[in-house]
């Protein structure tokens, strides 16, 4: 069976992880390249980023927000027992190159839910996930080498997200 997103928002259609996992790839190629970082582990790490997810599931995010905020449990020790090869990669990596593929995560995730939903769970989600990205950029930038990561998801955005009604300038 096809592990599905989002099962816990009402979408006009479902997406599965593979899509999910390919959509977020090719945002994190162009987001690196805007950005100057070197795309090798960046692409490897966004095509397998949720793929203990054949095994555990889609874990409802605000479910591994509490885990992490209200625990001494590690999340990541989980994953590291499922997918060891995604940990090793993961662990390796620079946090630039972390941060494009967390980010091109969430730019995913909106652009999927505003094309796909539009009941106000759907908003909702859509607006935590919108801050948390928000939130992110602003650390990004301030911890910024010269690197302006505003202004390369605000880019993305502009390309992505022609036809829909989402305000890119708000990045």
């Amino acid at each position: 069976d096809q592990v599905t997103r989002f099962h816990m928002v009402k979408t006009d259609r479902e997406q599965n992880l593979a899509e999910h996992q390919y959509n977020v790839a090719m945002l994190a190629k162009v987001l690196a390249e805007k950005l100057k970082i070197p795309d090798g582990n960046v692409i490897k790490l966004a095509l397998i980023h949720d793929r203990h997810e054949v095994i555990t599931g889609d874990i409802p995010t605000p479910f591994k927000e509490h885990v992490r905020n209200n625990s001494d449990y590690f999340f990541l020790g989980l994953v590291k027992k499922v997918d060891p090869e995604y940990y090793a990669l993961r662990r390796d990596m620079t946090l630039d190159e972390l941060a494009v593929v967390d980010m091109a995560d969430m730019v995913e995730a909106l652009v999927f839910l505003t094309n796909n939903t539009n009941d106000a769970h759907g908003n909702a989600v859509l607006s935590h996930i919108n801050k948390k990205l928000n939130n992110f950029v602003s650390i990004m930038d301030e911890k910024g080498v010269g690197t302006r990561w505003r202004d390369a998801i605000s880019e993305l955005y502009k390309e992505l997200l022609k036809d829909t009604e989402v305000d890119a300038d708000n990045y």
